[in-house]
């Protein structure tokens, strides 16, 4: 049994060995038509407009994420809610004494 093992062996590393060559190619055959100065370039703009897109991102988080502003906001809204809420009970009551 130990001699059919190492045959079975031998044959997988054959097989590796000619799948290995086969990729080694088609990589080769990909390099030569797609140009390495092109896809530099195209990584290279990719990274730029990457970096562009994190702090336009990072920019509007930071200007959404401010608590200071949105305190401030809850409060002049909360004003708002208030004057609205004297002006309709004042209204209703108003209404009340010249209907009832």
């Amino acid at each position: 049994m130990p001699l059919f093992d190492h045959f079975q062996q031998m044959q997988a590393q054959h097989a590796m060995t000619t799948a290995m060559g086969t990729a080694t190619q088609a990589i080769g055959t990909i390099n030569k038509q797609m140009g390495t100065k092109q896809v530099m370039q195209t990584l290279q703009q990719f990274q730029k407009e990457s970096m562009h897109m994190e702090m336009a991102e990072e920019a509007l988080d930071d200007a959404f994420a401010d608590e200071e502003v949105d305190q401030e906001s809850d409060v002049i809204v909360d004003r708002v809610m208030a004057e609205i809420g004297l002006e309709q009970q004042t209204a209703v009551r108003s209404w009340c004494e010249n209907s009832c």
